[in-house]
């Protein structure tokens, strides 16, 4: 998932994407809390997602779409990252006032620091669950060799024998980080980057509905959403070049993707209400989520100017800000809690809403802390540290 931008690119942010981002994030907690079902015994697989043995997770008849396809918020950052770091970074690198140490430097900076963090903190608390219950928390193939490859932001589709480990979601983080590349060499390498950038989305796209692989499907997921956006950064700036119908264009297409959005909810809680032939079906749902609901609500958003009230601009600026840090914090903050569930005995009281509640928000208020303490501090000395580098090779030649 894209975290906010980096400092010097912080006026350019797009504020109702940024609270967007924090939003889906929240999203992924809700669809992770069906890692506590380990504390509820084996489920038997049969059930629906959010449920285990008979037991439902905290408000499933509420929170039931986010239980069941919290998962697919993924594709959203993906979308949502690939927008901006075209826009961000397209008319730069292809005029060549980024070099490619500056621009590796700056997603190195923005990326590594809390992925390595958090990496650490979940080898520690998984190892300490294994020796003292004997089994790993979540994710089972937790060797010296996932731990590397995490490291190396290399543990997701580069090995088909490496399935998820340690900090599981990171694997959208690892991914990403590669794509990043992929994209400052198509902005270096073509004049017209949009006639690469269209085709390696739709052919990510065939390869993801038809290759059962796990593994490289996760790879055409990231390269399917982040594409689409870049795609849709094109769209943009064309729009804005017109701008008298720029308000009602945005407001069109957050209508249209907001009706495709109750669908699947009608569908989600109303199964037997058959609105989409074929809706059950993943890949169908996959492409209803990207084409009819993720691409018009970014794109949209996208087209609104930020909010002028103050407060409005401070709560979707931290929800962006926060957003990297509750990805990447919530499954440690699981794995502490059920250490903790474990050692006082209280398994019997964490399938309710106060406890949903408790979890989301110790994972936000780490993401917070962690913002301010750990992300921004890191980023500045990688940065600094790139930008003297420039220097004293500069200097040589």
């Amino acid at each position: 998932m894209q975290p906010p931008e980096t400092v010097e690119a912080s006026e350019q942010r797009l504020m109702f994407l940024d609270g967007t981002r924090g939003l889906a994030a929240l999203g992924v907690i809700v669809w992770h809390f069906q890692h506590f079902f380990v504390l509820s015994g084996t489920c038997d697989g049969d059930g629906p997602e959010g449920t285990c043995s008979g037991i439902e997770a905290p408000l499933f008849g509420s929170l039931r779409y986010f239980y069941e396809n919290g998962f697919r918020m993924v594709d959203l950052f993906f979308v949502i990252s690939g927008l901006v770091m075209y826009m961000r970074y397209e008319p730069e690198v292809r005029q060549g006032s980024v070099s490619a140490v500056r621009y590796v430097g700056a997603r190195i900076a923005r990326l590594w620091p809390l992925a390595t963090l958090t990496l650490i903190v979940c080898a520690v608390l998984t190892w300490t669950h294994r020796v003292t219950y004997g089994s790993f928390l979540f994710y089972e193939q937790n060797d010296m060799v996932a731990f590397v490859l995490n490291l190396g932001l290399m543990q997701a589709g580069f090995f088909s024998n490496v399935g998820l480990s340690f900090n599981g979601p990171s694997w959208t983080i690892a991914v990403e980080f590669w794509i990043y590349l992929l994209l400052f060499i198509v902005l270096r390498r073509f004049r017209r980057p949009i006639v690469v950038v269209v085709p390696i989305a739709l052919v990510a796209a065939a390869l993801l509905i038809n290759h059962p692989q796990p593994q490289l499907s996760l790879w055409y997921r990231g390269l399917v959403g982040f594409f689409v956006g870049a795609s849709l950064s094109v769209v943009r700036s064309c729009i804005l070049a017109r701008p008298p119908r720029q308000r009602r264009l945005a407001h069109f297409l957050i209508g249209l993707g907001t009706a495709a959005f109750v669908l699947v909810l009608l569908q989600t809680y109303r199964p037997n209400i058959d609105v989409v032939t074929g809706f059950s079906d993943d890949s169908r749902l996959y492409l209803w989520h990207m084409a009819a609901v993720f691409m018009p609500v970014v794109l949209g958003l996208s087209l609104l100017k930020n909010p002028d009230h103050r407060w409005s601009r401070r709560v979707m600026t931290w929800l962006g800000n926060v957003s990297y840090g509750v990805y990447m914090w919530h499954v440690p903050v699981q794995m502490a809690l059920v250490l903790f569930v474990r050692k006082l005995n209280l398994e019997s009281q964490i399938f309710n809403a106060s406890f949903l509640m408790t979890f989301v928000l110790i994972v936000v208020l780490v993401a917070t802390i962690g913002f301010h303490t750990i992300e921004v501090p890191s980023r500045r000395r990688i940065l600094d540290w790139v930008s003297r580098l420039q220097m004293t090779t500069s200097g040589r030649q």
